[in-house]
């Protein structure tokens, strides 16, 4: 009797790269239905025959390998082991079963029922304490193909986007496939076979608040020996499955956005949900037209329930016009911020007689007012005189009283504790006045030195050079900065300004390499823009970034005026460890 079949070659004939060729799916589903017998060839040696059947998965063609396999090892007897006894076998056997060795499509779809258990497939994520339902659609090109986590719009600032990296049990193994079959091939080479290695580190991996990537370098190296560095991660590159699908909802259930890119719904909801998080807790919680601090104790973090449901909020001093507000915010870190302004405000309530007489009396003003009106050409337009003292003598103000009050690094969290430093505070406002003072004037004396020369006119690596510059001194000098920059950092302020001086000296005596290390450092600069404000959109907060800034301006002295000397060793290798140790 013969038999016919076919042997089917995979790229080419069933896809072309990661796109399923038309037709394709249901010329196999058309044998599957008729019970020709069919194989598939390949010839990538490195994958797997799970590998492929997985491939062929996600493509609407579901066979499994590892079916496959069994289906036939459950028929076939023992002693069968070599081509010949299995032909003497198989005609006695198909005298009484002809369609014996048939494999249907209900065998070769049955795995998918197998695999999907709650275990590899949750119903639900819980995320601090909230529990996230979750759902699944496993269809191939579909929108909502993968897991999705449905969100209350008030929880949406809340959610740890790091935690929904893993994804479920039943798709990280595949997740950490792609990622490391992107990897560039000089990293690439190192990890074969892919399923092999995938499956020691899927033995160590353990979902978490890192990010994967970090947590799958770490593991690569602890079972490879291999460093994979973050930039290698190509995460861009996953398919829509492996990432996790975001749908937020109302009150009432109603969708009102999805995608799989929390940031962008962060963007486009952050402030909506925010207020709703307030207004859900506001009748639990909060006071408005504080006068003084009138609680005895503010609390890390409060528990409320809202329709059934736990959430967790983070009180905040709020500062008003001329009070502040008790809130509950929905991130730890916009808490503190928003404390630390209303703790300030507090203090200027409960000493106005100190405050009037230090803004009338502050040493150097005027003379400080017409050299920061040049200061504010950075902003664009020329200000009226009298509102360019005012808003000095205001700025300097708030400084002042934030330096006096937040001089011990010690948290304000009880009456007792704000009272004893408000004390302490009205004791060294005088001396503070002079600090501050003198500190602005010397930055402003530094500034007017240097702006002269910010419009020479020069050969194109000139002007480049006056561009870079700018912009540093925008970056150093923006609007409201001598409330919002740490006292700690402005006291460097002068040194950087004449570190800009003695770039400018230094220029005409090597204008190739003042280019080289410009673009250094704006590749960093960029790089530390770009992580800022992806961070401000996922709601979360990374110490490190803020002294990674600093260092870049203590890299700026190190390079082009080393006799100003910095605090500590910085280079260029030196920010590379740095940044490395933040991803």
């Amino acid at each position: 009797m013969r038999r016919h079949g076919f042997l089917i070659d995979m790229d080419g004939v069933i896809y072309r790269g990661k796109q399923l060729i038309p037709g394709a799916d249901q010329f196999i589903s058309s044998l599957l239905d008729r019970g020709v017998p069919f194989a598939f060839l390949t010839n990538n040696s490195q994958r797997t025959r799970r590998d492929v059947a997985m491939k062929l998965a996600r493509m609407g063609i579901p066979v499994d390998e590892s079916h496959i396999f069994a289906f036939y090892d459950e028929r076939l007897p023992d002693h069968v082991w070599s081509a010949q006894q299995f032909e003497r076998w198989r005609r006695e056997a198909e005298r009484n079963d002809p369609r014996l060795l048939f494999l249907t499509r209900e065998h070769l779809m049955r795995h998918a029922a197998e695999e999907v258990t709650a275990e590899r497939f949750p119903a639900t994520l819980e995320l601090n304490g909230v529990v996230y339902p979750l759902s699944y659609r496993f269809e191939p090109g579909h929108a909502l193909d993968g897991v999705t986590l449905t969100v209350p719009l008030h929880l949406l600032n809340q959610l740890d986007d790091r935690r929904c990296e893993w994804l479920v049990p039943g798709l990280l193994r595949d997740k950490v496939t792609h990622l490391i079959r992107g990897l560039p091939k000089n990293l690439r080479r190192h990890f074969v076979p892919v399923p092999q290695v995938v499956t020691a580190a899927m033995e160590r991996l353990q979902a978490g608040s890192a990010p994967l990537t970090v947590e799958l370098s770490r593991t690569l190296q602890e079972t490879t020996g291999i460093e994979v560095p973050q930039e290698a991660w190509t995460a861009a590159d996953l398919p829509p499955f492996l990432l996790m699908n975001f749908k937020v909802v109302d009150e009432a259930q109603h969708e009102l956005a999805m995608g799989r890119d929390l940031t962008e719904l962060r963007a486009s909801l952050g402030v909506k949900a925010r207020r709703h998080f307030s207004e859900r807790a506001a009748n639990q919680f909060e006071r408005k037209g504080l006068a003084g601090f009138d609680i005895e104790e503010l609390p890390d973090q409060i528990e409320f329930t809202r329709g059934g449901q736990t959430l967790i909020g983070y009180p905040a001093l709020v500062e008003e016009a001329s009070s502040v507000s008790l809130v509950l915010l929905d991130t730890e870190h916009d808490a503190e911020v928003a404390t630390h302004k209303g703790l300030r405000k507090l203090f200027e309530l409960a000493a106005p007689e100190q405050v009037k007489f230090v803004g009338r009396n502050l040493p150097g003003l005027q003379d400080m007012a017409l050299r920061y009106a040049l200061l504010l050409e950075l902003e664009g337009g020329k200000p009226d005189k009298g509102a360019v003292s005012d808003r000095l003598r205001d700025e300097l103000v708030r400084a002042i009283c934030d330096r006096a009050f937040f001089l011990e690094p010690d948290q304000i969290k009880t009456r007792a504790a704000f009272n004893e430093r408000v004390g302490k505070a009205k004791a060294r406002l005088s001396n503070v006045v002079q600090e501050v003072c003198a500190v602005m004037a010397a930055i402003l004396v530094e500034y007017q030195q240097v702006r002269p020369r910010l419009n020479q006119q020069g050969v194109p690596i000139w002007q480049r050079a006056m561009t870079d510059i700018r912009n540093q001194l925008k970056g150093l000098l923006p609007s409201g900065f001598i409330v919002a920059t740490p006292f700690s950092r402005l006291k460097e302020m002068p040194r950087y300004l004449k570190a800009v001086q003695m770039r400018l000296d230094k220029f005409s005596l090597n204008p190739a390499k003042d280019a080289e290390w410009q673009q250094q450092i704006q590749s960093w600069t960029q790089a530390w823009q770009q992580r800022t404000a992806a961070d401000k959109q996922r709601g979360v907060f990374e110490p490190g970034l803020e002294e990674f800034r600093w260092m870049l301006e203590e890299l700026r002295v190190s390079l082009w005026a080393q006799q100003l000397k910095t605090p500590y060793p910085v280079s260029l290798k030196r920010i590379a460890r740095a940044w490395e140790q933040l991803r």
